[in-house]
């Protein structure tokens, strides 16, 4: 049974699958979200292994023909040995695939998912069927499949795909060739007599050697952008580049000394570099973020804050008292079929509070939106001394500074008591504090965004926001269905960096350049593919 289990880990390349993990681990190091929900993130990246190892169990499957002319895979894969059959591989492969599907979607987002979905058919159909048996550039192409941890990590925390995601995709991406090709130096004759179009034996080791290092000189630069974007620490600009050196050292004396030991040295070093490169990225990462809070937040604010829990389903029969005093349960607001803005202050703030209204009223002010009509506006008092007389007097305030008289039926000023607060502010993850000294309550300024049902749904941060901000918040809480079709269209195009706290235009100018350059690859490969075809026909 153990020899069994340990076949079925083995045609999973495992040692592949480890990288591969590292790389989107260190994605959602970086972008954070996640670090504070435990089960989320090893749910995902039990997703994001079970990707990997479901597209190298389905690239084996489809290469045993192949494995089994190759002598370096012919005595170590399970099925060139025959420890199996192909059909129980082929499942194998599928079934990890669907688990993979399904933990990405349950505890990431379907984005990640299907990014998954989309790099084993890349690996599987593009690299492995087509790609590797026709073109000596199957890896250039091909090792796209393996750089997408990173876009699956950042997706599956955000729903959204960084700048960052993708520079670490590219990071990958420009690896691979130089790593693959110093291997496939070793066994080229092994590839010529299982008829693999490998650069070596197509273009010769010269050409490949050069290739290699021409690949190597744009890497390493490629690898300093996190310090650019100041993404990762100072320390892992030092050591990225004494990482980069050693490999630019490697790839020199491989092209000079044209040996197997040579080119043996530079393949191990690779697996080195993006490992050591990916772990320090994400060290240095958790350290500058931990020194900056720790810096930015005095010792007096220190545990006042918002934890964020998005997903989590505010009680709908907590109750409050309205303007007029009566009691008013929250599902009272939240069965009206629209999304909802919460804001949680207290009316009696002598500075923070009116700024922050007089901020989102000027907001809400420059939107074509209208509270009541296109969402709800739930404001609730986190001072349990406070009355519905000064509730109503605030609101009274704040619609006249509005202007729009019949938004009132829209925006609702609540007070509650102690219980009832700290139940609501408990839900959303919001931290106050009541200071005894001055009287006043510590707080930060955030807008949680809920659904119609009242799941949190999105945190928005600071004193005022921009208006497409507040606007992009609602209509996705609302699933798309508030507004125009305007307004829908331009939810697609924007996406919510949890970075800025903001929505932001550039990911998806990421994803159109990777798009973009997809297309224009396919077309060249479509195009040499014809060009050889009529130039053998007319030969």
């Amino acid at each position: 049974m153990k020899q069994v289990v340990a076949d079925y880990i083995n045609l999973s390349k495992p040692r592949i699958v480890l990288l591969f993990v590292i790389t989107g681990v260190t994605a959602m190091i970086m972008e954070g979200s996640l670090l504070n929900e435990p089960i989320r993130l090893w749910a995902i990246i039990l997703g994001i292994a079970l990707t990997g190892a479901s597209a190298n169990v389905l690239n084996q499957y489809l290469d045993r023909d192949i494995d089994s002319l190759m002598e370096r895979t012919a005595k170590k894969r399970p099925l060139p040995l025959g420890k199996m059959s192909p059909n129980a591989a082929l499942m194998f492969g599928l079934g990890l695939g669907v688990i993979a599907f399904w933990l990405l979607a349950r505890f990431g987002t379907y984005l990640a998912a299907w990014i998954g979905m989309a790099t084993i058919f890349y690996y599987v159909v593009i690299y492995t069927m087509w790609l590797k048996r026709r073109t000596p550039y199957n890896i250039v192409i091909g090792g796209a499949a393996g750089a997408t941890a990173p876009l699956i990590g950042w997706a599956a925390a955000t729903n959204n795909v960084s700048l960052l995601a993708f520079w670490l995709f590219v990071i990958i991406f420009m690896w691979t060739p130089p790593h693959f090709w110093a291997l496939a130096l070793v066994v080229k004759d092994e590839y010529a007599k299982a008829s693999v179009p490998m650069l070596p034996v197509v273009a010769g080791e010269k050409r490949t050697r050069l290739e290699i290092l021409i690949y190597t000189f744009l890497m390493v630069p490629v690898s300093l952008f996190p310090s650019i974007t100041r993404s990762a620490g100072p320390a892992y600009t030092l050591i990225a580049a004494l990482l980069g050196s050693g490999f630019i050292y490697f790839a020199i004396r491989m092209f000079k000394k044209r040996d197997n030991r040579s080119y043996y040295s530079l393949f191990g070093y690779s697996i080195v570099y993006l490992l050591t490169l990916f772990l320090v990225m994400g060290v240095t990462t958790l350290v500058v973020s931990h020194a900056s809070a720790a810096e930015s937040i005095p010792r007096e604010l220190q545990g006042i804050g918002v934890d964020e829990h998005r997903g989590n389903q505010v009680d709908p029969n907590l109750t409050f008292k309205d303007e007029q005093g009566q009691d008013v349960q929250l599902n009272h607001y939240l069965g009206r079929g629209k999304p909802v803005a919460l804001y949680l202050v207290y009316y009696g703030c002598p500075t923070l509070c009116g700024f922050f209204l007089n901020g989102i009223t000027d907001s809400m002010r420059r939107m074509n939106w209208t509270p009541g009509k296109e969402y709800e506006i739930i404001t609730v008092s986190i001072d349990p001394r406070e009355k519905p007389v000064l509730a109503q007097a605030k609101k009274n305030s704040f619609i006249k500074l509005l202007g729009r008289p019949h938004a009132a039926d829209g925006w609702h000023f609540l007070t509650g008591t102690e219980g009832a607060i700290k139940a609501l502010t408990t839900q959303v993850g919001f931290k106050y504090r009541y200071d005894k000294e001055s009287d006043q309550y510590a707080h930060v300024p955030v807008a949680t965004i809920l659904t119609p049902t009242g799941v949190v749904s999105r945190y928005l941060y600071g004193i005022e926001y921009k208006p497409l901000d507040l606007k992009l918040a609602l209509n996705e809480a609302g699933s798309g269905k508030v507004g125009t079709l305007i307004d829908q269209l331009v939810l697609f195009c924007y996406h919510y960096d949890p970075k800025t706290k903001k929505y932001a235009l550039y990911a998806m100018n990421a994803m159109r350049m990777a798009g973009g350059t997809t297309v224009f690859l396919m077309g060249s490969i479509f195009w040499l593919g014809y060009r050889k075809r009529r130039l053998t026909h007319h030969g």
